[in-house]
């Protein structure tokens, strides 16, 4: 399809100089023939004044005035007639236009018009984007083999004979280490992904990268931290402090060592990512299974069977706050109004944050086991009180029956308290 646009714009482009270039070399006859004419009709009149003055000087009498006149008339009659015959054009036109094709005038836009598609693959081979439109075929590619091992070894093949001509291109090698680990080939997928990054020098696609290699190394290291991945790490959070794969070795690796609180921070940040309700669903589930195994731990059994609600608050990607600014998570209750439930207070960075709000964060004579409807409201305090003011930020969760049992709840603060 691209070739035969390209053959059909040549020819267009050939006809902007052809057409002009047939219509100027096939003027040149027809001015020989009205300069023939012209040539004619100037013989003619002066002929006639030369009659005209022997007439007057007395040298020829009107009777022969009339015949040498009548004579001359059909002299250029027959003059005139023969230049406009087609089939007896003079030699001298026709000559003039043959030499026309040959001159400069018609030879040098001939010969651009024939060179026109020569130079056109030259110029495509040299400076077109074919290299980048292969590239996009073998993502394709790449991404229809994901679960396909005989058609990602296929993709294999043609991604080396790719590399072998294009060896400086970093995201070749990322979709050859993409499809050597559908092929289960990972020390190879660690090659080809450490070749990838180092070629690219964008700072996400970098980060992006490294990320991967310092997954697939851990794995292989059978989750065990080591140096060198600690290191990639290291790059990585420099790049990009929110990269996905490593809070997600990060919450593995706090969870290996036992230390579920750290585990849970990470695994709260990649809630905050997840860009599936299935993917939001595990990680909410799970956060809930350590959140209860701390408690367990803490020796809480029996406020775990009271009202806890476990608050999951975060800021909206894009709203900046100051870290100083405190932060009020309450517990509300059945309209909504009133004074809290429970309170808790934080700051900005210390989002996002978990924040468990029980019978024991009572911050009046209520406390949540005296309602059996609430509402958890968090609001970052621009004056820094509880109370609401215009110009906070707030958001309210919908009512629920917490039913004296344990509850997650997740709030992500965007709105402006309008006055």
């Amino acid at each position: 399809m691209f070739w035969l646009i390209a053959v059909l714009l040549i020819l267009l482009a050939s006809l902007f100089v052809l057409v002009p270039l047939w219509r100027l070399l096939n003027k040149a006859g027809t001015d020989q023939s009205d300069i023939q004419n012209s040539v004619n009709l100037g013989i003619y009149r002066e002929r006639l004044e030369e009659l005209e003055q022997e007439l007057t000087q007395g040298n020829l009498d009107e009777n022969q005035f009339n015949t040498s006149k009548h004579e001359l008339e059909r002299l250029l009659l027959v003059d005139v007639s023969n230049t406009d015959e087609p089939a007896s054009l003079s030699a001298t036109a026709t000559a003039t236009a043959a030499a026309s094709w040959k001159s400069p005038v018609g030879l040098v836009p001939l010969l651009a018009v024939m060179l026109l598609p020569v130079l056109t693959w030259v110029a495509y081979e040299q400076w077109g984007f074919r290299t980048e439109l292969e590239l996009r075929e073998l993502n394709n590619l790449t991404l229809a083999a994901q679960e396909n091992p005989e058609q990602a070894l296929s993709v294999v093949y043609q991604l080396t004979d790719f590399i072998d001509a294009n060896r400086d291109s970093g995201w070749a090698w990322y979709f050859l280490a993409q499809n050597l680990s559908v092929l289960g080939q990972y020390q190879e997928v660690s090659v080809a992904l450490r070749r990838a990054s180092e070629l690219i020098e964008q700072d996400q696609d970098k980060a992006f990268l490294l990320a991967r290699l310092a997954l697939n190394d851990y794995l292989l290291a059978d989750r065990k931290m080591t140096p060198q991945i600690q290191d990639l790490i290291e790059q990585v959070r420099r790049l990009d402090p929110a990269q996905p794969y490593i809070l997600q070795i990060l919450a593995v690796e706090a969870e290996n060592q036992n230390d579920p609180q750290a585990a849970i921070t990470y695994w709260r940040r990649l809630l905050q990512l997840a860009a599936s309700s299935e993917e939001r669903d595990f990680l909410q589930e799970h956060i809930a299974t350590l959140q209860a195994s701390i408690a367990v731990q803490g020796g809480q059994e029996e406020t775990l069977s009271g009202p806890v609600i476990d608050v999951q608050v975060s800021l909206a990607p894009g709203l900046e706050l100051a870290p100083q600014t405190r932060v009020f998570v309450s517990a509300l209750g059945a309209d909504g109004t009133g004074q809290p439930l429970a309170a808790k207070v934080l700051t900005v960075a210390e989002l996002p944050a978990t924040v468990r709000l029980d019978n024991s964060s009572a911050v009046g004579p209520r406390n949540l086991a005296s309602a059996d409807m609430v509402y958890i409201v968090a609001t970052a305090s621009m004056s820094g009180t509880a109370n609401v003011q215009a110009g906070d930020y707030q958001v309210r969760s919908d009512g629920f029956q917490h039913a004296g049992t344990h509850a997650i709840i997740e709030l992500e603060i965007k709105d402006q308290v309008q006055p």
